[in-house]
């Protein structure tokens, strides 16, 4: 399935460095990857956007899956390489944090996830 999970979503390092998607649930063993397009963004910050899991949606945990990293705009990444990973746990989410330059950086991103 293919789940858009911001359309245009605008991380600010002086407001809000970090954020976090909705969460999604998944059933049994999946394979995951996550495609994000930095849009737009003001000076030279580092936007990393990781995928995070949980089994309870209190406690999250990363996926272990190597991170997108957008450092200019208009661009795109995939978490992993592009590669989807296996994970099991019963939800997903993505997080997004801002380094350096405040930016801010507007973002898009996508959560493909597909049965093993």
């Amino acid at each position: 399935m293919h789940h858009i999970l911001a359309r245009r979503l605008l991380l600010n390092g002086a407001t809000n460095p970090v954020e976090h998607s909705p969460a999604i649930r998944i059933e049994g063993r999946t394979y995951v990857r996550a495609e994000v397009k930095m849009l737009a963004v003001n000076g030279t910050p580092t936007v990393t956007v990781a995928i995070e899991q949980s089994d309870d949606l209190e406690h999250w945990f990363d996926c272990g899956i190597d991170a997108a990293t957008l450092t200019t705009a208009p661009s795109i990444d995939r978490t992993g390489s592009g590669i989807a990973a296996p994970v099991t746990a019963q939800h997903l989410r993505l997080r997004y944090a801002i380094t350096g330059d405040n930016g801010p950086a507007l973002l898009a991103s996508v959560l493909d996830v597909m049965p093993s």
